[in-house]
């Protein structure tokens, strides 16, 4: 059946985003040439990665290790965290996004790693299975740098029983979601301190494998 929307709610939705620009897509249903799909999406895949950007490519990667230690910028770490105040929030922001938890977290290097596996026996590309492998190893890296400076251990294991809860029952617990929300709302207030070098260190060895890992990519596909 149909899922119906009023036209206004619709609209406003797709005006939220500034950047869509009120993007629309029509589908238009076809049997597809899976083989030459899943190819042409592995390029796109990555020629959007390697392109040019602050923001949704991997230079962001290395422009946000640098920004971990300098102390010249003023978006860099050190001068916005001067003293430790508010970084417990960003520290925050940063495990839930890159695990597993929270509202939309996981780095999903470990699924695009099985995806390749699938292609390589799809488009009958063996080389994809160690470049897979290489996918899995940084995740890894990605999970590293996300427990190298948790958030507090109760805020991990609140934010991972409201996803849970949400996941399997679609709500959560109200006890567990205000001290969520109390535990979220404080974290931005206490001070800590923190080795910037080393997560910047490790962001930057994100950056170098992932890279290689794309270019890879592009000359298999």
């Amino acid at each position: 059946m149909p899922i119906l929307v009023p036209k206004q709610r619709m609209d406003a939705a797709r005006a939220r985003v500034s950047s869509y620009r009120n993007i629309l897509y029509v589908p238009r249903w076809a049997v597809p040439d899976v083989e030459r799909a899943v190819r042409e999406g592995l390029r796109d895949c990555a020629e959007h990665l390697s392109a040019r950007s602050d923001s949704f490519s991997l230079p962001a990667w290395r422009k946000w290790s640098r920004m971990m230690t300098d102390t010249r910028n003023a978006k860099g770490w050190p001068r916005v965290f001067a003293g430790g105040d508010g970084v417990e929030g960003a520290l925050l922001s940063l495990w839930e996004g890159v695990q597993p938890v929270g509202m939309d977290g996981g780095n999903l290097r470990d699924l695009f790693a099985d995806g390749l596996d699938e292609a390589a026996a799809l488009l009958g590309e063996p080389e994809l299975r160690p470049l897979a492998g290489e996918f899995r190893r940084v995740h890894g890296l990605w999970h590293g740098l996300a427990e190298a400076a948790p958030p507090g251990e109760r805020l991990r294991e609140l934010t991972a029983a409201v996803r849970e809860s949400l996941l399997s029952e679609g709500t959560a617990d109200a006890a567990d979601a205000r001290e969520l929300w109390k535990l979220r709302a404080a974290a931005d207030k206490e001070p800590r301190t923190v080795d910037f070098a080393d997560l910047g260190a490790r962001l930057d060895a994100i950056y170098l494998a992932e890279s290689a890992a794309i270019a890879r990519l592009r000359e298999i596909v």
